[in-house]
């Protein structure tokens, strides 16, 4: 496959069904192997019955497949989802084009934004216009948060902007011709698999907002370049499925979490304090001046909301989790690194569990760095082992999510568990994610029955008594 579209839904099928309606005659006239996955994030409603449907009453089979999905751990982890099994398929993609539910492409935006970065080979992520529903311009090219653009952005002063213009997050105007960039809209991103396999997925710990920025980020911290291409547009009906943008809205907690978590990935905890006040001190400035101006104040109960995400509770750096590779090296010593369970090492290839395709190859010294944190070592204990390049690698296993840090203390004075659970698949599909996501707060113990079934490997084709068709309907009624 040349190219994996992926589109994440959650309650929205109206928005996903106008936007079939332009992508699909675009994958088939694409030039090679284009195909568009769309991953259902649990809706609420009955998204998953009417996109089914459509794909079928409108025959959309060859080039469209749903995925239902019985979680919603937000953007990243819905666009993971679909790039997961992609990387895990005979011909992994060499490009994936994320495009929101509510974004509707224009003739040729896709073939634009893949040809570009043919023609550079050092891009890892495109992206392009995105115009409102009017045809007018709506936002494009941003440059990274920084403390300057923070000031002015709060401020909002005619003079201050001007004086701050080259540190304004959004490009305005955007280039007229294609441009390296800070990042591009996450609405409609192209990033491609050299970039994804060098930086790793979507941080799944940003639920909506800002994880394209931390994407992009270090795909850009490995080498590569986020383009903006200025003839790819695509129209976006802005917020559709979360209303963020309306006027006068109360922005909710998981964007304020998103953007510490943002802050102090790149930052620090001293990073995301200096912006914190830097919001407090231009955006109370800021208010009186648009009060004076008589001038509505688009932003309900913004400042206090800052102070309230950001003072006296947690942040990002003290989630229990320490996923990021950016926190590894500011960790203390008896920080702990594991591999993830369910990625196994076989000869030199890491595979997501029964996969049959390796989702990563390891040279010599990243295999004998792998067995040792099998064996959950502590930072410091890797350090002298391995030295720089140890922590180089281990960096590398955390951005592409095959490992995971935590504090040695969480250990200690955890709950205990006792599950009792005749089948141990159906303990795994029903409590299983509270289990892997609470695991630094309780110790479980699963007690399963085992006797002799008729089970059959799903890449098996002779193996017991019932045939892999039946056997995998059969799971699959499980699943759901």
């Amino acid at each position: 496959m040349d190219l994996l579209v992926i589109i994440v839904n959650y309650g929205t099928p109206e928005h996903v069904l106008k936007n079939l309606e332009a992508l699909v005659p675009e994958l088939r006239t694409f030039e090679g192997e284009a195909k568009c996955w769309i991953v259902d994030n649990d809706s609420p409603d009955n998204s998953v019955e009417v996109l089914s449907s459509a794909i079928s009453s409108d025959n959309y089979e060859d080039v469209v497949t749903l995925i239902p999905h019985t979680l919603n751990a937000g953007f990243g982890a819905g666009n993971n989802v679909a790039i997961r099994r992609a990387m895990a398929t005979a011909q992994v993609p060499d490009f994936f084009y994320l495009l929101n539910p509510d974004a509707v492409v224009h003739p040729q935006t896709i073939a634009k934004l893949r040809n570009h970065m043919l023609a550079h080979p050092n891009v890892g992520v495109t992206g392009g216009p995105l115009l409102d529903t009017n045809g007018a311009f709506e936002c494009g090219a941003f440059r990274l948060p920084s403390l300057l653009g923070t000031i002015e952005e709060h401020l909002e002063i005619g003079i201050v902007s001007k004086l701050l213009k080259n540190h304004r997050i959004a490009i305005t105007p955007p280039p007229a011709n294609p441009a390296s960039v800070g990042w591009v809209g996450g609405a409609s991103m192209m990033v491609s698999r050299q970039a994804l396999e060098k930086a790793g997925l979507f941080d799944e710990n940003y639920f909506l907002y800002f994880e394209e920025l931390d994407l992009c980020r270090r795909i850009a911290d490995v080498g590569m370049e986020i383009h903006y291409v200025p003839g790819a547009a695509v129209t976006h009906d802005s917020g559709a499925s979360t209303g963020i943008h309306q006027a006068n809205i109360r922005l909710p907690e998981y964007w304020h979490r998103s953007r510490s978590r943002y802050l102090t990935k790149s930052f620090g905890n001293r990073g995301l304090t200096k912006h914190n006040l830097a919001v407090l001190l231009a955006g109370s400035i800021g208010w009186i001046y648009r009060k004076l101006r008589l001038r509505p104040n688009y932003r309900l109960n913004y400042l206090r909301d800052i102070i309230k995400y950001n003072f006296g509770t947690p942040t990002a750096k003290n989630d229990p989790l320490i996923q990021a590779a950016e926190t590894l090296l500011d960790t203390s010593d008896d920080t702990v690194i594991s591999a993830h369970p369910h990625i196994e090492l076989r000869g030199k290839d890491l595979y997501f569990m029964t996969s049959r395709n390796p989702m990563l190859t390891l040279e010599d010294k990243e295999v004998e760095i792998w067995n040792a944190i099998k064996r959950e070592k502590s930072i410091s204990h890797l350090k002298q082992q391995f030295g720089a390049e140890g922590t180089s690698v281990l960096e590398r296993f955390l951005n592409l999510g095959v490992c995971y840090a935590y504090h040695e203390s969480w250990k200690k004075n955890r709950k205990k568990i006792l599950i009792i659970e005749p089948h141990s698949d159906d303990a795994a599909l029903s409590i299983g994610a509270t289990m892997w996501k609470r695991r630094h707060e309780c110790e479980f113990t699963l007690v399963t029955l085992g006797s002799t079934s008729n089970y059959t490997s799903y890449f098996a084709t002779n193996y017991g008594p019932l045939d892999v068709d039946y056997i995998t309907n059969l799971r699959n009624h499980e699943n759901e």
